[in-house]
């Protein structure tokens, strides 16, 4: 870092033309901040590896003929409030505390699959929900969830299907635009298993269902970013929930099979609450 530029280096490229102004003035002498002989800001500063941090940066002007520079920093890094260290009492209520992660939708999958006509088998996905899970700590015990899910988002790669699905026949979705889960209970199994227990509505008819989950990965980004990966799985009877549209073949088989499996792939997400943000100044330090 030694004989570097600052702007090049360090300051993030959206604040670099302020901080421009900044240097242009502490090399002229001009007073820009408390003190007299330095100054502190703190900058969102970029890392090398590409994401900004908070950077507590202390400037002083310098004038010596065999330096091109006219500015000397010392920078250290500012941890950011849910990184800093905290007290052994409070950090272990924050691992205990209940935390809600919402569903990223952008990575989630909800499938699902039905036989038809006996030997083929229909897959499909919902493509518009929302949702949350909320757990204790990394206690898959205290697990709770909800998911709501916009009934005519169903696709199965076919339109008229799909406008069939949407019909009164099934999902009837000018009525009925949701369908909703909701936990009730949960049983771990061990190995990053678990069983959820809840109630699914479908068409205002509510069934008890159960859930077989495994956490498959659980991660902290160096932006502090926390990331899970649930997949669940399960099987429904569809005339459980009234969806009793049939029509027999001649040779007396059902289009559509009674049992559908679901296959959910969920990734949840829980963002910290404080970020770098813009130039500011800081009291300078004594010296």
């Amino acid at each position: 870092m030694v004989g570097s530029s600052i702007l090049a280096t360090l300051i993030a490229p959206r604040h670099r033309e302020l901080f421009e102004g900044v240097l242009a003035a502490l090399a002229a002498g001009q007073a820009m901040g408390p003190g007299r002989d330095g100054h502190t800001l703190r900058v969102a500063a970029l890392h090398r590896s590409g994401r900004e941090v908070a950077l507590e940066m202390s400037l002083s002007p310098v004038a010596h003929p065999a330096s091109a520079a006219s500015v000397v920093a010392f920078c250290r890094e500012v941890p950011r409030a849910d990184e800093r260290p905290a007290p052994p009492a409070a950090a272990s209520a924050a691992s205990t505390g209940l935390a809600r992660y919402r569903v990223d939708t952008r990575g989630s999958q909800l499938a699902f699959s039905c036989a038809f006509m006996k030997f083929m088998t229909v897959h499909g996905r919902f493509r518009d929900f929302s949702g949350w899970v909320e757990v204790e700590g990394r206690d898959l015990r205290t697990v709770r969830a909800e998911c709501r899910i916009r009934t005519a988002s169903v696709d199965t790669g076919s339109l008229d299907r799909d406008y069939h699905l949407c019909s009164p026949d099934f999902f009837a979705v000018e009525r009925y635009p949701e369908m909703v889960f909701r936990s009730t209970a949960v049983r771990a199994l061990g190995d990053e298993r678990f069983r959820l227990f809840g109630e699914l509505t479908i068409r205002s008819v509510t069934r008890p269902i159960r859930l077989e989950v495994r956490l498959e990965d659980w991660e902290v980004d160096g932006s502090g970013v926390e990331r899970a990966t649930l997949t669940g799985l399960t099987v429904i009877r569809r005339l459980d929930w009234f969806l009793d549209w049939e029509r027999a073949l001649r040779a007396g088989r059902w289009i559509v099979g009674d049992e559908v499996k679901l296959d959910l792939v969920i990734i949840v997400v829980r963002r910290p609450e404080a970020s770098a943000g813009p130039v500011a100044w800081l009291p300078s330090a004594s010296r």
